[in-house]
């Protein structure tokens, strides 16, 4: 660039995109797609991601706390691709602008082009700056903070459903007798989907890395609930990605040409940055001699949809008698110019912690079926409802209580929710509620 003073127009352009592109007085549809795009596309180059960072402090906070809006009632995914682009180059094997999975195809047919919204045609630049303004944003107020999750984490259980229904019937498709065609728009949006999913779980990535006391801070009221559900929809991605059996690993190996941004490596890379960020003080401070299971840990252990073997498969680790014939298992290892040697280690130390603190939960013996919580048969027993007094966990109830109110078994109204020490349990759908 060489127009003189183009420095002050762009601090100018970046100051106005800050302030307004998400201001309620602007209603018409096009001109608020306009700003939200101008703005992500000033995040994505370093000359203009420089000039985002050079506006008035306000004005940068306003900014932050417009993204940090829970996505219920708005459109989101801009938004989420914003807070993407200012951690891509940060994550667990995030560096790319191009996921590796695609440069390692081969065969006559050429790519077709890559529109998934991770990728990008330059190197990603993360903002270091923006990073510890979400940070204070989301440690200062824990009404955001919880609203926000909350919606983070529940699109992306509609994201991960549809992606993981259509590619159900895709699969019924293919192994019918005859030949049937797959129109194009459908699979264009199960490819838009998967990086809905995707692009959500980077930002959870995010969130865990830069202010894991979030989740782990005993002394927020939303932690336990937060770190609940987090572990919830990360195993469930987990099992569904990892099995050989799965339709998922059924429509990778069919090659389908939409579907190019549809990979092991994206999701997994993903998911494991999460677990990682989460597990990272427990990791720290791993000891043998500790018996006691780590806060963190025992709350990936307990989930019941927790499978070992699903974090064991991104190693290559896959069970005798399920390896696909003429498939390539997944590992990490066949991607050492984009997994790092210490990003490795770091997974095999978590899945050594896992791996011994599950021994010791198993040793510790199974809990009396009076204790355990008769939704999810695998916790203790340690919420009770009022008025009609019955009883679940409090994850259980933290969790039904966003959707309905009404009791699991009495459907009477729940009022509130005591421990068993007698103390008011948070109601985070409240909670949430008023922060919106």
């Amino acid at each position: 660039m060489s127009v003189a003073g183009y420095e002050d127009l762009l601090i100018e352009v970046s100051q106005f995109l800050c302030d307004h592109f998400s201001d309620p007085r602007i209603v018409h549809t096009g001109s608020k797609d306009a700003l939200i795009q101008a703005l992500a596309s000033f995040i994505c180059s370093p000359n203009t991601l420089l000039s985002l960072e050079s506006v008035p402090y306000t004005s940068r906070m306003t900014m932050v706390r417009a993204l940090l809006r829970p996505y219920e009632s708005r459109a989101w995914a801009q938004s989420n691709w914003v807070l993407v682009r200012i951690w891509q180059g940060c994550g667990f094997a995030f560096r790319y602008h191009k996921s590796p999975h695609l440069l390692k195809k081969h065969g006559p047919r050429p790519l077709q082009a890559d529109s998934s919204l991770i990728s990008q045609s330059i190197q990603p630049c993360p903002s270091y700056l923006f990073q510890c303004h979400v940070k204070e944003v989301m440690m200062s107020d824990e009404r955001v903070t919880t609203a926000f999750l909350n919606s983070v984490l529940n699109q992306l259980n509609w994201a991960f459903s549809e992606f993981i229904g259509m590619l159900q019937e895709i699969q019924n498709v293919s192994i019918r007798p005859q030949r049937v065609f797959i129109e194009s728009r459908q699979l264009k949006i199960c490819a838009t989907c998967f990086d809905l999913t995707l692009a959500l779980v980077r930002v959870l990535e995010m969130v865990a890395s830069i202010a894991p006391e979030i989740f782990t801070d005993v002394t927020r009221s939303s932690s336990e609930v937060l770190l609940g559900r987090l572990c919830q929809v990360l195993c469930q991605v987990l099992n569904r990605v990892s099995s050989q059996t799965s339709c998922f690993q059924h429509v990778i190996t069919l090659d389908i040409p939409d579907l190019e941004s549809v990979d092991h490596f994206p999701i997994l890379t993903a998911v494991v940055g999460v677990l990682l960020a989460l597990l990272l003080d427990d990791m720290q401070e791993f000891d043998v001699n500790v018996s006691k299971v780590p806060r963190v840990t025992k709350a990936v252990l307990i989930e019941p949809s927790f499978q070992l073997e699903s974090i064991c498969f991104v190693l290559g680790d896959v069970q005798k008698g399920l390896i696909l014939k003429k498939v390539k298992p997944f590992s990490f290892y066949n991607y050492s110019d984009d997994v790092s040697i210490a990003e490795i280690e770091n997974v095999k130390k978590m899945i050594q912690l896992l791996s011994f603190y599950q021994g010791r939960l198993s040793d510790a013996g199974v809990i009396s079926e009076d204790e355990i919580c008769t939704i999810c048969y695998a916790s203790p027993i340690s919420a009770i409802f009022k008025p009609c007094n019955h009883h679940s966990c409090r994850t259980c109830i933290a969790h039904h209580l966003m959707i309905s109110r009404a009791c699991f078994f009495c459907k009477e109204p729940v009022q509130f929710v005591i421990g068993l020490d007698d103390t008011v349990l948070p109601d985070l759908s409240r909670l949430g509620t008023q922060s919106s």
